[in-house]
């Protein structure tokens, strides 16, 4: 029997796409069931720089694939949205820019790549030990 507990997409979430010449690249949500990871950076030079919120959202069933899935990712407002639907399904996040970075250039529904799994692989650790503790009834995930 497989012990591993099975981390299916969240009907609440549907991959996002950005706007027609947006220069938006897409992807992180990770929830409880995935785990979202969450960025903010500097979008300009010196100067007015304006913050820019990135996210990107992963889905992972060992029963259906060898790795993490990207099922969601942007930034500004969609990074916002992908966010929000991860709070409201009482979903860690947990921000790492430099992952999300990478992240982001990956497609939608693509596989992350051997060379990210040992990264990834730290960020599942989290959500299943926050789902634990949620279990125990250690935190309270809003639901």
């Amino acid at each position: 029997m497989n012990n591993k507990p099975s981390i299916p997409r969240p009907a609440s979430v549907e991959p996002v796409q950005p706007p027609p010449n947006s220069g938006t690249s897409y992807w992180n949500q990770q929830e409880a069931r995935h785990g979202v990871r969450e960025e903010t950076h500097s979008s300009a030079k010196a100067g007015g720089a304006t913050p820019r919120k990135k996210a990107v959202a992963l889905t992972y069933n060992p029963e259906q694939g060898e790795a993490p899935v990207v099922v969601a990712k942007g930034h500004g407002q969609i990074a916002d949205r992908i966010l929000e639907k991860a709070k409201e399904s009482g979903v860690p996040i947990q921000e790492d820019a430099s992952l999300v970075e990478v992240l982001s250039k990956l497609d939608i529904d693509q596989q992350i790549p051997p060379a990210l799994y040992q990264l990834v692989a730290e960020v599942l650790s989290f959500v299943y030990k926050a789902d634990q503790r949620a279990d125990k009834g250690w935190i309270n995930r809003g639901t």
